[in-house]
């Protein structure tokens, strides 16, 4: 299981810290960062079993950050009204778009699509 936070982390080293206490805390997860990302984001893959974001959320808080689960593209489409969705599918990178991965399991095959979607930035 992957999960995805948004964080207020801005440096280098601090990510850093913060990588090290949470796979020093929990030692099945696999942490990165993504820095460049607006939502400096925070990721973390678990091969056991579910992330426990609120014990992540509270770890993070204690090196006197923020942070916040971001939700699956699955969640946030159905929220899109139909005129979004089409926009959203059919125009990819516009100025008020951002791309992001989107993944989901293709049960036919056994392969992980890994297309991309894009969200309105504002939504």
């Amino acid at each position: 299981m992957i999960e995805v936070f948004k964080t207020n982390v801005t440096g280098a080293l601090q990510a850093s810290l913060l990588v090290s206490g949470i796979e020093e805390k929990f030692p099945a997860y696999k942490v990165n960062f993504d820095l460049d990302d607006c939502d400096r984001i925070l990721r973390i893959q678990c091969a056991e079993g579910e992330v426990c974001a609120e014990e992540v959320i509270a770890l993070v808080h204690t090196f006197g950050c923020i942070a916040e689960v971001l939700p699956d593209d699955e969640q946030i489409l159905p929220l899109l009204s139909q005129a979004q969705k089409k926009l959203a599918l059919d125009e990819p990178r516009r100025n008020n778009l951002y791309c992001r991965p989107f993944r989901k399991w293709n049960d036919k095959n056994g392969v992980q699509d890994t297309s991309e979607i894009t969200v309105p930035a504002n939504g």
